[in-house]
């Protein structure tokens, strides 16, 4: 056999030895859980100490979602401003996650301002913050 056909069939021979190395680090269970950037899970509410409300709460973990994004406008001061719905309803600006107590929260989400349009329709230019509760 040649050294050429020899380094074209490498791959074909280690890949089966790739695949189950990889198999064999997955099985093994990885205790890392992947935490979603953009969700704040019952888990993580419910693991957090010493905040009071959602804002807290928010401000703790993710303080990214309360960030001004978006696009303004001068005849229209709340544009671009971060909306949020508690229970798909809307609630107001992020000002209003002070009002939720952290013990009736079970999820908050943060959608972008595309995601935003397209669910709750127009003047969600800074995005939204869906809270849902327990």
């Amino acid at each position: 056999m040649t050294l050429r056909s020899l380094l074209l069939l490498a791959p074909l021979l280690l890949a089966p030895l790739g695949a189950c190395a990889s198999g064999g680090a997955s099985a093994a269970g990885s205790t890392a859980t992947h935490r979603n950037p953009d969700v704040i899970s019952e888990e993580e509410v419910d693991a957090t100490t010493g905040v009071d409300n959602a804002f807290q709460l928010v401000q703790r973990l993710r303080p990214s979602f309360l960030t001004f994004r978006g696009s303004t406008s001068i005849r229209n001061a709340d544009a671009g401003r971060v909306v949020v719905y508690v229970n798909q309803s809307r609630m107001g600006f992020a000002e209003a996650l002070r009002d939720i107590p952290i013990s009736n929260v079970r999820e908050i989400r943060r959608l972008s301002a595309a995601e935003a349009t397209q669910r709750f329709g127009t003047n969600n230019s800074g995005g939204a913050i869906l809270v849902t509760l327990r």
